[in-house]
């Protein structure tokens, strides 16, 4: 469940970062349904959490998690940029 739970929670959050116009993955954002896709995959977890945490414990995890994840997801292109470097 918590494998499920964590699949689910980086898709959506990465689903909806790329659709953003200033995400810097890929040269056009996504289109529309593709961030309500990662908006369900998003709630779903957090109903999810919430079935088998206690509320406030997986409300705060959840959060958390969300600005870590958004926080963490621009500076992906510049790992991929000093890898490409080093060879």
């Amino acid at each position: 469940m918590l494998t499920l739970l964590a699949t689910g929670f980086l898709a959506g959050a990465t689903l909806l970062y790329l659709c953003h116009q200033n995400q810097g993955w890929i040269e056009k954002p996504l289109a529309r349904v593709w961030g309500w896709l990662g908006s369900l995959m998003l709630v779903t977890t957090l109903v999810m959490a919430c079935a088998r945490y206690p509320l406030n414990t997986a409300i705060l995890a959840w959060l958390a998690a969300l600005m870590l994840v958004w926080g963490a997801l621009p500076f992906v292109p510049l790992v991929r940029v000093v890898k490409k470097r080093e060879h």
